[in-house]
């Protein structure tokens, strides 16, 4: 029961956190989005980037950047629900459909 109990808390935080991401402002998610990168490529290759490079290296790799993050925020929140769900009944084909149903 209490695996049940910490599963639907993981479920209900992680919405939460889609719920978050998902009211920033265009302007802020790019922002949020442009920290990321350049604070990722500056650990990476341990060197500063000048403006001009963070303008070239942001518009290159923003797009794929946010498709990847949106991916991977709804991923974790499909695994959230399987999991959950199979505290409910046997995974089988049918249970996964009905997953995939309410994931899309």
């Amino acid at each position: 029961m209490l695996r049940k109990i910490i599963k639907i808390v993981l479920l209900i935080i992680w919405m939460g956190v889609i719920f978050g991401f998902s009211s920033d402002s265009g302007v802020e998610s790019k922002k949020k989005s442009t920290d990321v990168i350049v604070k990722t490529h500056e650990v990476l290759t341990q060197k500063e980037l000048t403006t001009e490079q963070q303008n070239i290296l942001v518009e290159k790799t923003v797009y794929p950047v946010r498709k990847f993050a949106h991916f991977f925020e709804y991923l974790i929140f499909g695994i959230l629900v399987i999991s959950l769900v199979s505290e409910y009944t046997v995974l089988n084909k049918k249970a996964i459909i009905i997953c995939l149903i309410l994931y899309f």
